[in-house]
């Protein structure tokens, strides 16, 4: 995920999944919801095909921040995912 000033374009800085994912799993951050916390903090929940979600903190968009998540286990290879050549998961029909 990446963070850029709205008045010039420049790249304030990223964020990317902090937990390593297995060669069977397809992680593509996706579906991004924006929050504006009473406190005045700002958050960006994320969901990822097999990654589960995440929620940044990108307050500080140089240094943002997981403060949580939830990652459950692979599904292993299936009609979206196989153990082809290369390994991982390939978009495509079942």
């Amino acid at each position: 995920m990446f963070f850029y000033d709205s008045k010039d374009g420049r790249r304030l800085g990223q964020w990317t999944l902090p937990r390593a994912q297995g060669a069977d799993e397809n992680c593509t951050i996706h579906n991004y919801n924006t929050v504006p916390l009473r406190s005045g903090r700002y958050v960006a929940v994320s969901g990822n095909y097999q990654a589960g979600a995440w929620v940044t903190d990108f307050t500080d968009p140089a240094n943002p921040v997981t403060v949580g998540w939830s990652d459950p286990p692979s599904l292993g290879p299936g009609p979206f995912c196989s153990a082809t050549s290369p390994p991982g998961c390939q978009l495509g029909g079942a």
